[in-house]
């Protein structure tokens, strides 16, 4: 199961994703990024509820990121990830840059994972 809601804040809309982020769900998810991409200009995307993460919703993360670079909008990770999450991201050789604030124009960069 995959479930969204968009809350607003001073400055952002959040994106709370909670349930299964993967593969199975991958067109809903990818549906709900393009859609808050087109809507909004600053987006934090808050996942710390998901069960399970794949590889497939790293590459989401990462196609939305470059969206909205084009679009010279806003995506970022709020902060703090799982455990889960981070032990992916350490699997793939990613990680998340500074936990992610708005300021950093970025979710995910490519660089080496530390221990």
């Amino acid at each position: 199961m995959f479930e969204f809601t968009i809350n607003q804040e001073s400055d952002c809309k959040v994106l709370v994703l909670k349930g299964s982020l993967t593969i199975q769900h991958a067109v809903e998810i990818k549906e709900v990024f393009i859609s808050s991409i087109d809507k909004y200009d600053t987006i934090k995307i808050n996942h710390i509820e998901a069960d399970e993460y794949d590889l497939t919703y790293l590459q989401l993360l990462l196609a939305s990121e470059r969206t909205a670079l084009n679009l010279n909008k806003t995506i970022y990770l709020e902060s703090p990830n799982s455990d889960i999450f981070n032990n992916l991201l350490k699997k793939v050789g990613l990680f998340a840059n500074k936990w992610l604030g708005a300021e950093t124009k970025s979710i995910i960069l490519s660089e080496e994972v530390n221990g």
